[in-house]
């Protein structure tokens, strides 16, 4: 059985536990650079005008994340303010 980032059982797809939690995993691939910021853009504007409710969905939790950390930007070191910019 697969399991979710905390270790427990794995959000049922499509849950906003699951959304949440495919949105971070995108996050955290730009922040350890194992996935291009270019190449999180180019799937965020797939995922915008997708048919996959799921993307959609991710495309949403993505934004609205971005949108909620702004008032911690001030705090982010120099590196991590560069990739979220």
């Amino acid at each position: 059985p697969s399991t979710g980032m905390g270790g427990g059982p794995a959000p049922t797809p499509g849950s906003a536990d699951d959304i949440e939690e495919m949105a971070n995993k995108y996050f955290q691939k730009i922040y350890t650079s194992e996935q291009s910021l270019g190449e999180v853009v180019e799937m965020l504007k797939r995922f915008k005008t997708s048919g996959n409710a799921r993307e959609n969905d991710i495309f949403a939790c993505m934004i609205h994340n971005l949108f909620d950390e702004y008032r911690f930007f001030s705090k982010y070191p120099e590196k991590e303010l560069r990739i979220t910019g």
